[in-house]
């Protein structure tokens, strides 16, 4: 047997799928592979992951294990427990990248706990769901303090000033708009103190979560649609089809500008930037309005990709970014569904079953109803509005058992759709017809184990919300908390929203 510096000198070399080979091997490669995790799992994951993927002004990034932690594991307070989760290790995120790369996933309906927030020792890591009150979306995120800040057009201070809300638990604090930009999108993340605020005049303005505005730009002619940022730039977009990009360092110098509409053909160049999302290299935005979904150098403002999304009832594609991966909102029809694979597979067989058996009640209720005493007597009015009321039946029937909601996986790598993800059918409300089902947000865990979206099933009678979440840890990482959000003002809203609490 070979001395352990030597076998680690040797496995430090080897890919991933040797490494898992070589787990199961004996019980000495078991503990040297897994005690040094960094030193072995490391390049593994640089060499796999990275390699070839060095573009001349972008890079993919493999996710550092201390940074998905600070966000996961970070506690409330200096008085909080410690946390029961174990700290990830470079295996545990190589294994979840493996999984996205094959498609390997569950798939399941989550149950919201009956707790509030005030009765959980750790912040939430993310918050995913959408609520509308006062017929205005209200947009949610999670700052690095563990607070979900809340941003609405109809939020008035105590001073009746329009507010942003920040929620600690049971505590609320406003934080006022006092130079009346308007405020009418916010962007936070769980791992930066600031807070970005876009404006009704075009302002984009940078807040701390503990103090007042630091610093406002004049950003736009029109309307701020959306805003993001990293650790280095803060970067918005506009109803005049503009994004631009400010240094975060300086908080002055504008690093500069990308107009989305030389990059859009026929009606969209009308169209300004309604959705972004960021990491550390890329930008991808879509627009306002149907249309591709654009991918661009942070570094250079050159097009990266140009995703051809299917068309949407809605605008908005839903965009979120994994280390590898982009995410957005897609639909699965008769067309698209042989074209790229739909994980899991168990869901969409589901489904498949579901559909056959609507299909068969829906022709056996037609043909009692043709049966039906006196039918034979109807006038030739009666009978017109007979046919009718049965074509348009049939056709509600084919479009509920044709499209579906799925997510599409874009591959960054290569700009190609890998794959798509459909929901599994949901139980509770499967016998009740007709339904439809749509997602109306997508929002993914810090390590990519988990990815949540909040499903909306719609009845003749009335609409549920439910959480789904698709599983790529194998259940290595337990599934979470998720705490409701209560909205404002109660009697004006619709919707559902969670908090995630790992």
């Amino acid at each position: 047997m070979l001395p352990s510096e030597l076998l680690l000198y040797v496995f430090t070399f080897c890919d991933g799928e040797t490494l898992l080979v070589c787990r199961e091997t004996c019980t000495l490669y078991k503990r040297l592979i897994d005690h040094y995790d960094a030193l072995v799992w490391a390049p593994c994951s640089q060499h796999d992951f990275q390699k070839g993927l060095r573009r001349r002004f972008w890079a993919l990034d493999f996710p550092h294990p201390q940074l998905v932690d600070r966000i996961l594991l970070r506690p409330l307070s200096t008085a909080a427990k410690e946390s029961t989760h174990a700290p990830s290790r470079w295996q545990d995120l190589y294994r979840n990248q493996l999984a996205w790369q094959k498609g390997h996933c569950q798939a399941r309906y989550v149950s919201p706990d009956a707790s509030s927030l005030e009765q959980h020792d750790r912040p939430p890591s993310l918050v995913v769901g959408s609520l509308q009150e006062q017929h205005f979306f209200t947009s949610l995120a999670v700052t690095k303090g563990g607070a979900i800040v809340r941003s609405n057009p109809t939020y008035k201070s105590n001073a009746n000033q329009q507010a942003m809300i920040r929620q600690m638990a049971h505590q609320w604090r406003y934080m006022e708009d006092t130079a009346l930009h308007g405020i009418v999108c916010h962007y936070a993340h769980p791992s930066s103190p600031y807070i970005v605020t876009g404006g009704v005049d075009g302002t984009v303005s940078l807040w701390h979560e503990h103090d007042d505005c630091l610093n406002s730009w004049q950003a736009h002619r029109g309307r701020v649609l959306c805003v993001s940022m990293n650790d280095q730039v803060v970067i918005s977009g506009g109803s005049d089809g503009m994004i631009r990009v400010w240094d975060l360092a300086d908080r002055v110098q504008q690093r500069g500008s990308i107009d989305i509409s030389s990059y859009l053909t026929g009606d969209w160049f009308q169209h300004g930037v309604g959705e972004m999302a960021v990491n550390g290299h890329l930008i991808v935005c879509a627009p306002d309005a149907s249309g591709p979904v654009l991918i661009f150098s942070i570094l250079t403002g050159s097009l990266v990709y140009e995703l051809k999304t299917e068309p949407q009832e809605v605008a908005f594609s839903r965009l979120c970014l994994t280390p590898y991966y982009l995410l957005t909102k897609g639909e699965l029809n008769d067309q698209n569904r042989d074209q790229v694979p739909v994980h899991p597979s168990n869901a969409l067989q589901s489904h498949e079953k579901h559909v056959m058996t609507r299909i068969t009640y829906s022709l056996s209720s037609t043909t009692e109803h043709d049966a039906a005493p006196g039918a034979g007597r109807l006038s030739p009015y009666q009978l017109a509005r007979q046919f009718a009321a049965t074509q348009q039946h049939q056709q509600q029937q084919h479009h509920a058992t044709t499209f579906m909601p799925c997510i599409n996986v874009w591959d960054l790598q290569t700009g190609q759709l890998a794959y798509r993800l459909v929901p599994p059918l949901d139980p509770t409300h499967a016998l009740e017809r007709p339904s439809a089902m749509s997602i109306t947000d997508i929002q993914i865990s810090p390590d990519s184990a988990h990815v949540f979206a909040c499903v909306e099933v719609r009845t003749q009678t009335q609409r549920h919300y439910r959480l789904c979440c698709w599983d790529f840890s194998d259940n290595r990482r337990a599934m979470p908390s998720m705490v409701p959000i209560d909205p404002v003002a109660p009697h004006t809203a619709t919707g559902a929203a969670w908090a995630c609490i790992y």
